[in-house]
């Protein structure tokens, strides 16, 4: 959800002329990937514009941890790939895994409080 979420916000910014270019590139991945997108995250993105019907769990490998600069963890502790001397920010959020449609609105909500945060104070665009 924040990857395309992240991707969603930068491109909006893009097309309306805030910013050239995406400044950055996001994977999203998971620590133990289930065999499919949960459908209830692909619901609660669907409302706010964002299609993930087509995407797919993928794992986080130590070569994707290495090729990023900053790693963006969700409470998945230590089954996370953090290499020594990398940037890591832990958002500790509920896993949506499991929940109902109002649990997953609500990690889609602080999931969007976390990417206007990172947009602003740390890409340093203003939205």
């Amino acid at each position: 959800m924040a990857a395309a979420m992240l991707t969603h916000h930068l491109e909006k910014l893009v097309s309306e002329g805030k910013i050239d270019s995406l400044p950055v590139v996001s994977f999203s991945g998971g620590s133990v990937p289930s065999n499919e997108v949960n459908p209830i995250c692909i619901q609660a993105m669907e409302e706010i514009g964002i299609d993930l019907s087509h995407a797919f769990p993928k794992p986080w490998t130590n070569e994707v941890a290495r090729a990023s600069k900053t790693i963006i963890t969700m409470g998945c502790g230590d089954k996370c790939p953090i290499l020594p001397g990398q940037d890591c920010v832990n958002w500790d959020l509920p896993d949506p895994h499991g929940q109902g449609i109002d649990m997953v609105r609500q990690v889609r909500s602080a999931i969007a409080e976390n990417i206007d945060r990172l947009i602003e104070n740390d890409l340093k665009i203003s939205m």
